[in-house]
């Protein structure tokens, strides 16, 4: 199997392919109309895509039967309850399963599941076209298990570079030189980890050598290409010096580079599933280091324009020859991507190294290197969510020209930047706040970001927002992890989403949230007081992969009735608590900001000292 003429291999979160698809679809539409481009299909394959179908109807078959079994158990409870005269309600407590509104179409089942045969635990969910039909969505954690890879090729070199390379909606993309289907020791389960070093040489140098295959003739045009994303996006991200540097090698085909392999486990071999662990040597019988040696040893020539066989191990910049070795420092970085299956080899169009990022090397996913990209050392401790991750929520919010856009949990302004900055064709208005703001390193980061969208410091509880006001909502709510406990965030969430309910536009407001624990906790707290304000069904309710995490993207559309304040029982208490949990997260920020100027001031008296 050969790529097209223009073929890229993208990695993106599981869970969310069909947005990735549909984006690109309509991004090569808006640039047909301006005259950019041609009308020509691009062809969008999501590789082991009929192994993960079936993986996919598994899991909703046996999670509708747990969901029967389960619907079973409790209704035998709520009879022996009704007949001994017993009931556990509270007036703050959520809506029973039989007063509950039906957020989920008839016969869909969301939740989680563990397989019968493999016990991989699978949690599924779904989304509904804009006909109406009903598709099925799962996804699992794991960073590699959690990933799709995603083959795009078009007969165009327009679309590829006007469309494909400049979306926003995935992270790492190789530009493909060829793939191989064919290969016995990732074909065949026997031999994926008992393969030997030798065997697997000797299957690529076979499938390379082979005339149709047209390796060297490929890997000319994944460099062209490299070069030209080189010159159109790299320019924004690299300092002046490095990218000038930079072109000086390109003129004079003196380029730096190293070859990368990411393998994954094989796990399940009748799915994409694996562990999702990093590639460890222990499970393969050779190393990625050694492997990579070795084949630029048989291979260099053809990998590397006029490449001086030496050993790969040695980092020599001065070598005989047009290219050369540079595991650290280097320009170009070919990437051998090693599945069940499949085999394929391809150039990063990421400037891993001169972003100090890490790369495939690693063995591992390389992180969203997306601008705006803020490495380790500037975010620090602060998580950030990823550029594609709220590009991709914004997608699904269907924005339109003047939007203006609300995030209630902004933490440093990802979304509303996205929103403001990178979505200009509509015009929209990203704005957004979060009381964590008051945290003087979330503040430097958002600095940093040099945004210039609305950031203010509130409590998502208490919107200082008009009533509808707001076309569009899109947040990372906070997982009850590292931001706030599971108990303190089921008491924000029913406040939150009342405060959403009545700061969007009725009849047409949307709402996008990617939020974790389970689909059962999130509908309960969003029936408890705003239930009444919201379209049912729910357009999506679908798993996601986000870093290995699973997460869940809830879609939500406002109805036509307007908000109004009513008095619940035991609700003013309920906010009198509330009031009092915001007090307490304003007082352990002030106490952190004076805590970091305290050592601060620390660190400064024993710099004197010495």
């Amino acid at each position: 199997m050969s790529p097209g003429p223009y073929s890229l291999l993208a990695v993106v979160p599981r869970g969310l392919q069909d947005v990735v698809a549909e984006s690109l679809r309509r991004q090569q539409q808006e640039q047909w109309r301006k005259g950019r481009t041609v009308d020509d299909d691009l062809i969008i394959t999501s590789w082991n895509e009929p192994k993960d179908d079936e993986t996919g109807r598994q899991a909703v078959e046996q999670l509708y039967i747990k969901e029967k079994s389960k619907e079973e158990r409790r209704r035998r409870i709520q009879e022996q309850q009704d007949s001994e005269g017993k009931s556990n309600k509270h007036p703050c407590s959520p809506p029973s399963s039989d007063d509950q509104p039906s957020w989920f179409p008839n016969g869909v089942s969301v939740g989680s599941v563990a397989l019968e045969d493999t016990h991989q635990h699978i949690s599924v969910g779904y989304t509904t076209r804009d006909d109406g039909t009903v598709i099925p969505r799962w996804s699992c954690s794991g960073q590699m298990a959690g990933s799709v890879w995603m083959q795009i090729e078009t007969t165009n070199n327009s679309i590829c570079g006007d469309v494909v390379t400049t979306s926003r909606c995935f992270g790492p993309v190789l530009a493909l030189i060829t793939v191989q289907t064919d290969n016995a020791c990732v074909i065949s389960p026997d031999l994926y980890h008992t393969h030997s070093m030798k065997e697997m040489c000797s299957e690529i140098n076979r499938h390379i050598q082979r005339p149709t295959t047209r390796f060297v003739e490929k890997r000319n045009m994944a460099l062209q290409f490299w070069t030209d994303c080189v010159q159109n996006q790299w320019r924004q991200q690299l300092n002046p010096s490095d990218f000038a540097e930079l072109q000086d090698r390109i003129a004079q085909n003196r380029l730096r580079f190293r070859v990368s392999c990411i393998r994954q486990q094989q796990g399940i071999f009748n799915t994409s599933v694996s562990s999702g662990k990093a590639d460890a040597n222990a499970d393969f019988a050779y190393s990625r280091q050694d492997f990579c040696e070795t084949l630029m040893n048989v291979l260099g020539q053809e990998f590397a324009p006029e490449y001086d066989q030496e050993d790969y191990s040695t980092n020599n910049n001065d070598r005989h020859g047009c290219w050369s070795v540079s595991l650290e420092e280097f320009d170009v970085e070919l990437v051998v991507v090693v599945l069940p299956g499949t085999l394929a080899v391809g150039i990063s169009l990421r400037p891993y190294s001169f972003l100090k990022s890490k790369s495939f090397a690693s063995g591992l996913i390389p992180p969203d290197v997306t601008a705006p990209f803020l490495g380790s050392k500037a975010t620090g401790d602060v998580v950030k969510l990823k550029t594609t991750t709220a590009h991709l929520l914004l997608e699904l919010a269907d924005l339109e020209e003047y939007d203006i856009v609300l995030d209630p949990c902004a933490g440093v302004g990802t979304i509303p930047l996205e929103a403001d900055q990178y979505f200009r064709s509509k015009k929209c208005v990203g704005l957004g706040g979060d009381l964590a703001l008051n945290n003087p390193d979330l503040t430097r980061v958002a600095r940093l970001l040099q945004s210039n969208n609305i950031l203010a410091v509130w409590d998502a509880s208490f919107l200082p927002i008009r009533t509808a006001s707001v076309d569009v909502i899109v947040s990372d709510l906070p997982f009850g992890q590292q931001c706030l406990s599971q108990s303190a965030l089921n008491q924000l969430l029913p406040l939150l989403f009342s405060e959403c309910a009545r700061a969007l536009v009725p009849a047409t407001g949307r709402m996008v949230l990617l939020c974790g624990g389970t689909p059962r906790i999130f509908f309960d707290n969003l029936s408890r007081w705003s239930g009444k304000y919201w379209q049912q069904p729910v357009r999506r309710a679908s798993p996601v992969n986000i870093g290995g995490l699973l997460a869940w993207v809830i879609r939500l559309d406002r109805n036509n009735k307007e908000f109004s304040y009513e008095c619940y029982d035991g609700k003013q208490r309920y906010l009198d608590r509330v009031r009092k949990m915001a007090e307490k997260r304003d007082q352990i920020g002030r106490q952190r900001k004076s805590e970091t100027v305290e050592q601060k001031c620390g660190k400064r008296r024993r710099r004197a000292r010495g």
